[in-house]
């Protein structure tokens, strides 16, 4: 496939979400080996800013005290500066799932409260850009941050780790009403 016809189907949304991220690992590749032959900037900066079409966006319920440790916590820093990211990198399928997030993916601040059963959630926002930090080379993703007015106990979903993304199919047929309407809600910060 042509670079012309690639960047044509990440702009208007033809693309899978798994097409896409293969296409953003193997451009990052490329782009780190010096292979500029299809400017593989340029399809990194699409992907990194353009939203990946709304059915195929996810939910990641992000816990913000990784370790279960309130030393740990992350989520007003998170929410000051616009960002999410994940530091603690001692899981590798955890850290497999933040770099699949995508922009367009909504980001879900979640602490477990009753074990196996329920977790709270206090903010949530969409992601508008990949980064990737120069002095580390890990992403992290500007986030347009709401904080509803108050917190929501949901069904746990099975989001025992700190980085738990789900398809849009499963959030609907677990969660309430009460979780939609909360969705809607929340002030930006600032």
């Amino acid at each position: 496939m042509s670079n012309q016809k690639i960047i044509a189907k990440i702009k208007d949304g033809s693309m899978s979400r798994s097409e896409r991220l293969q296409l953003y690992i193997n451009a990052k590749s490329y782009f780190q080996r010096g292979i500029l032959k299809d400017n593989p900037q340029e399809i990194l900066e699409l992907i990194e800013t353009i939203s990946i079409p709304p059915l195929q966006q996810e939910y990641v319920f992000m816990g913000y005290c990784p370790g279960a440790s309130l030393e740990n916590r992350r989520d007003d820093i998170w929410i000051r500066d616009g960002i999410c990211e994940f530091d603690w990198i001692d899981n590798e399928r955890q850290l497999r799932d933040f770099y699949q997030i995508m922009v367009g993916d909504t980001i879900i601040l979640k602490k477990r409260e009753t074990f196996g059963r329920t977790m709270k959630i206090s903010a949530h926002g969409k992601i508008t850009q990949r980064v990737e930090s120069r002095k580390t080379n890990k992403p992290y993703f500007r986030v347009d941050w709401r904080v509803p007015y108050e917190f929501l106990i949901v069904p746990l979903l099975g989001c025992n780790a700190t980085v738990n993304p789900r398809k849009l199919d499963a959030v609907e047929k677990a969660m309430p009403e009460d979780f939609w309407r909360w969705l809607e809600e929340g002030v930006t910060p600032n």
